[in-house]
């Protein structure tokens, strides 16, 4: 495993196996909750960016804060070459503030082979 601090949409990467997106910004709300400039808010190109890093028969996985932040995920990649193949809770009972993490929701992303 290699990781690599750089502006995802700037840095030029072979393609890969498996690209991770953790709490993407795919709403306005969530980007100025964390106090970020609107310039940085960029949904469409992150995900079509993620897709096309993702070699064919790889995988996209995806762990979003909200319900609602993953059902515009789900609008947002519905035109792109990827099919979702699991959908999983991440709520977690082991941290004190385990009732905020009821809505987090991961998924897999498959790319279909050529």
């Amino acid at each position: 495993v290699h990781y690599i601090v750089a502006d995802f949409l700037q840095t030029q990467l072979p393609m890969q196996h498996l690209v991770t997106l953790l709490y993407p910004f795919l709403s306005t709300y969530a980007l100025l909750q964390w106090g970020l400039p609107m310039r940085h808010y960029k949904p469409r190109r992150l995900l079509r960016r993620a897709v096309e890093s993702v070699q064919p028969g790889g995988y996209l996985c995806v762990v979003n804060q909200t319900r609602a932040e993953f059902a515009r995920l789900q609008t947002l990649l519905a035109d792109l070459p990827v099919r979702m193949v699991r959908e999983v809770s991440f709520a977690s009972e082991l941290v004190p503030y385990a009732e905020k993490t009821a809505e987090r929701v991961g998924s897999i992303w498959h790319k279909p082979g050529i």
